[in-house]
């Protein structure tokens, strides 16, 4: 019957959300929330957190579609029997794709991913003195599931493309978000639209309403204008 089948899905639901939590305290991650949907889930999310696992398959919706929206405040690992799923995963930003039942091994292969994801992203944007320098080295980015390396040199813009955005230079798809992206640069870079990030020493014209940034335009939202021509005056 249908209220026998919702039964046993959240039976293994909880089952598999137990295991997952064993692991975590096995791996050494404090636990600042453990719900069993994904309406939960998002409430808990409101607090700071640095990694969420998620089922792919909850009982309320899709653990894809929570990702979504949780791939913006954290880093997400998603967890399910069914492989087809991976590609969907990282499509979205995921950190790395489990497949049930989770051995710990392979949990604490996850958990190193993440932290090596969030040093570099750490590494990104050094301070610096200097308000139009960029970095000496390579930076990291999420690219195709794997960190690329990136000479931020050679960015001349970055552009939002639906779930991604592009680096324009070295020419790069990344899975991040623009308001993440931002927080992420150096000083020479500055929004100046919802779907686009400009390095200033790279605008070859100001015009009404966009810039141009080798030989393209590039428009300018209303609510930027202002702090862009701020910045190109100082």
């Amino acid at each position: 019957s249908p209220m026998h089948e919702f039964t046993r899905q959240k039976d293994a639901t909880d089952v598999a959300r137990a295991v997952m939590e064993a692991h975590a305290r096995r791996a050494g991650l404090e636990i600042a929330a453990s719900v069993a949907d994904a309406s939960r889930a998002r409430q808990a999310a409101r607090a700071p957190f640095d990694v969420a696992f998620s089922d792919i398959e909850l009982p309320d919706g899709s653990g894809l579609d929570l990702a979504r929206d949780l791939v913006q405040r954290g880093e997400v690992v998603l967890a399910t029997a069914r492989e087809r799923y991976a590609v969907d995963a990282y499509d979205l930003g995921a950190a790395d794709y489990l497949l049930k039942p989770v051995a710990f091994e392979r949990f604490e292969q996850a958990v190193e991913r993440v932290r090596k994801l969030r040093a570099a992203e750490r590494t990104v944007a050094p301070p610096t003195d200097d308000d139009g320098a960029l970095p000496d080295g390579p930076v990291y980015v999420r690219s195709g599931g794997a960190l690329v390396r990136v000479d931020l040199r050679r960015v001349d813009r970055i552009e939002a493309e639906r779930d991604y955005i592009r680096l324009h230079g070295p020419d790069i798809r990344v899975q991040e978000t623009m308001s993440r992206m931002i927080k992420r640069l150096p000083a020479p870079f500055v929004r100046i639209h919802r779907s686009h990030i400009a390095r200033l020493d790279r605008i070859e014209q100001v015009l009404d309403r966009a810039v141009v940034i080798g030989g393209q335009r590039v428009p300018v939202g209303a609510s930027h204008r202002a702090s862009l021509l701020d910045r190109l005056q100082t």
